[in-house]
This record gives structure tokens, C-alpha cells and sequence, in this order.
């Protein structure tokens, strides 16, 4: 294949890449400001922020981000995804779509549920604390 033909090539995936990346980019922002709702049966009341926006990173790499928000407490976690190709990175790790989302998703439910069971544990004694400044006796 002569050069001018690979360069072609190469520009058209290239725009294709982009279209895709703009697709998910007016996908993102028109389920901007979705809260998801979270519960369990210990009654979680935690919610999911996730950031309307794909943050490009460069040339095939794409970050977007989400918060877990434990509402009793305000606390968070932070949910950072980095995708680059056909690879997720999680908290250092790496994902492949083929066949890491299916070790990704576990890993990601684990986390939530070690921060909500943290933040319940949490709870009273922020309350508590909050219950006594309201009422004069805590300092």
C-alpha cells in the first residue's frame, strides 16, 4: 500500500474515532445531571454523581469521573476511570473491555459497598455530634 494511501487510512480512523468519542460526549451531556439513586438492604442512603463530561486526555484517552455521596455524613468516593483503547484503568489497574469488565465490575461494587459499610459505621457519631451542637452541649 502506497504512503498516501496509509495516510488516508489512517486520517479516517481517526475521524471515526473522534465522531465516536463527540456520540458519547452528547450521550454524557444529555444525561447530565442524572443522580442514581442507591439503596441495599442495610437502607445504603448513598447517591451517585456522575460527571456529565469526558475529559479528553489526549490522542485515544478519555477520563470521566463519579462520586459515591453517603448522605448522612457528605463524605464521598471518588470513582475515577480512565479509558484508553480497549483498556479501563481503574485505581491502577488495568480492564480490558474484552474480558476485564467482568473482574471491573466486582472490584467497583466492593468499593462502594467497604465505603458505604464505613460511613454507616460513621454515621451516629457525626450525628451525634451534629445533635449536640444543635442543642447547645457539644463544643
Amino acid at each position: 500500500m502506497c504512503r498516501r494511501a496509509m495516510l488516508s487510512d489512517m486520517q479516517a480512523q481517526r475521524d471515526d474515532m473522534r465522531e465516536q468519542r463527540d456520540a458519547w460526549q452528547r450521550q454524557a451531556e444529555a444525561r447530565a445531571g442524572v443522580v442514581v439513586e442507591m439503596a441495599s438492604d442495610a437502607h445504603a442512603n448513598a447517591t451517585v454523581e456522575v460527571d456529565p463530561i469526558w475529559e479528553q486526555l489526549g490522542e485515544q484517552k478519555l477520563r470521566r469521573a463519579a462520586k459515591v455521596i453517603f448522605r448522612e455524613t457528605a463524605e464521598y468516593l471518588l470513582l475515577d476511570f480512565t479509558i484508553e483503547r480497549v483498556t479501563i484503568f481503574y485505581r491502577g489497574m488495568r480492564y480490558r473491555f474484552t474480558s476485564g469488565i467482568k473482574t471491573l465490575i466486582p472490584v467497583i461494587t466492593s468499593d462502594v459497598e467497604q465505603f458505604i459499610t464505613a460511613q454507616q459505621a460513621a454515621a451516629p457519631a457525626h450525628l451525634a455530634l451534629i445533635k449536640g451542637v444543635e442543642l447547645g452541649i457539644a463544643d
